[in-house]
């Protein structure tokens, strides 16, 4: 949060028989390299939430995961150029990775897949420890975070499941900026749910970590 930041917008619409189904807008900072200095006090971690499960990504996972989403940064597949050239103390698990298990886990408690979803990640995890995704039901839908265990929240997302939420405003709740927002903007044909099925990266990802 200090230095030069560079702030990118990305938009992407996914369209199905000529209509758009899922639109997503990702809100990316890039900062220059840190240099040192007095890191800040770390808060208190959060409480667990109603419903946990605890996750481990291995480097096979990451490199598959990787793989699947054409992601060619070395930072979840090369452990050397992870520690040694960027700094990080492992392999990263991907942000995308865990909105996608933050999404799966949502749909799992609803029984059917959330009709907004945003999500913010907030600090690195990785493949050196465990770590856990937690689900708290709110007043107007269901907030998700993941944590190192015993840490604080490294990234968190909110999802609605009311139909009301499939067109029109914005699909960001007010209390929660977020990095990538996604709204669906109408029910998904059967042709688009055959697609994200058969594509096998939310099941290969869920069965690979809960399986």
């Amino acid at each position: 949060r200090s230095g030069t930041l560079c702030f990118v917008t990305v938009i992407h619409d996914y369209a199905c028989g000529g209509a758009l189904a899922v639109r997503e807008r990702q809100d990316v900072v890039y900062r220059e390299a840190p240099t040192g200095g007095t890191p800040t006090a770390a808060a208190d971690p959060p409480p667990a939430g109603t419903t946990s499960r605890q996750l481990t990504a291995d480097a096979t996972m990451l490199f598959r995961y990787s793989a699947i989403t054409f992601n060619g940064h070395r930072i979840h597949y090369d452990a050397p150029y992870a520690r040694e050239v960027e700094g990080y103390g492992g392999l990263v698990v991907h942000g995308p990775l865990q909105a996608t298990l933050m999404a799966l886990m949502a749909a799992e408690i609803h029984g059917r897949a959330p009709t907004r979803f945003s999500f913010r990640g907030r600090s690195p995890i990785f493949d050196d420890a465990p770590f856990m995704l937690h689900a708290t039901e709110d007043d107007d839908g269901l907030s998700l975070w993941t944590a190192r265990e015993g840490g604080l929240r490294c990234s968190y997302c909110w999802c609605s499941f009311s139909e009301g939420s499939r067109s029109g405003g914005n699909c960001q709740k007010d209390s929660m900026p977020s990095s990538c927002s996604t709204r669906l903007c109408m029910p998904l044909p059967a042709s688009f749910h055959r697609w994200a099925t058969c594509s096998f990266i939310l099941p290969f990802c869920w069965s690979s970590f809960c399986g």
